[in-house]
């Protein structure tokens, strides 16, 4: 659901970390996908900015791994 440009982007910024960045076609940790996923729908949803998604990943990224730390309590 992303283009290229705003993929690249994404990873340009930091925000996003590919497995292998030196490869013609990256691959992404499962946790990542998820959030993608997520954030495509609040992309089209809302009809987001591409220039907002790199804040809005790190927000989606930051409520996984709270989650994650209430669940493990």
């Amino acid at each position: 659901g992303l283009s290229s440009e705003e993929l690249y982007q994404l990873v340009d910024s930091g925000v996003l970390l590919p497995i292998n960045p030196e490869a013609a076609i990256w691959h992404f940790n499962s946790h990542y996908v998820i959030s993608i996923r997520t954030l495509c729908r609040l992309k089209q949803d809302f009809e987001l900015e591409s220039n907002s998604l790199a804040l809005m990943l790190t927000f989606l990224e930051r409520i996984r791994i709270l989650e994650h730390q209430l669940n493990r309590h």
